[in-house]
């Protein structure tokens, strides 16, 4: 990229100004650092709990595999992911069980210092329109895949 951004310097400043442009036009923004996927995984577990067998082992493995955006995080920066990750799925589980704990929402991974912080007070943060676009690609992409291994067992697809 920076050898095409230096060929190319109109190029570079245009893809520049478009990400500015889409962060700006998506008012709303979310801690970055993991924290929604860990919240979403907090609150697909608690709602495994509540369905029946089979949707509810659906949609817990959905809530694992969401975990491993911020496992992913923690071990490129050489940090101890498990730890870490347990840590901050039990800041989420409080924040959404307690009400006088809902501050911890915004708690991500802090990976300079190898701890669980507000990403929002120093400015970690990401577009919501962009981490909702993320989760409905990664969805449809798991639903898709799926769907073609069912086609391929039942025999329907070569």
């Amino acid at each position: 990229m920076i050898c095409f951004s230096i060929l190319h310097p109109g190029y570079a400043f245009w893809s520049a100004s478009c990400g500015f442009l889409t962060f700006s036009i998506s008012i709303l923004v979310v801690a970055g650092g993991g924290a929604v996927e860990a919240a979403l995984s907090v609150f697909l577990e608690n709602l495994a709990t509540t369905l029946g067998s089979r949707e509810q082992l659906a949609i817990a493995e959905f809530a694992e595999s969401l975990l491993i955006i911020p496992k992913v995080l923690a071990v490129n920066a050489v940090k101890d992911a498990t730890e870490l990750v347990a840590k901050l799925r039990a800041y989420h589980r409080k924040a959404q069980t307690e009400a006088d704990k809902q501050h911890l929402s915004s708690m991500g991974l802090d990976l300079s210092k190898g701890a669980i912080g507000n990403n929002l007070e120093p400015g970690v943060i990401e577009p919501a329109m962009s981490k909702v676009k993320i989760i409905q690609f990664a969805t449809e992409a798991a639903i898709t895949i799926l769907r073609r291994r069912l086609l391929q067992f039942s025999g329907l697809m070569a």
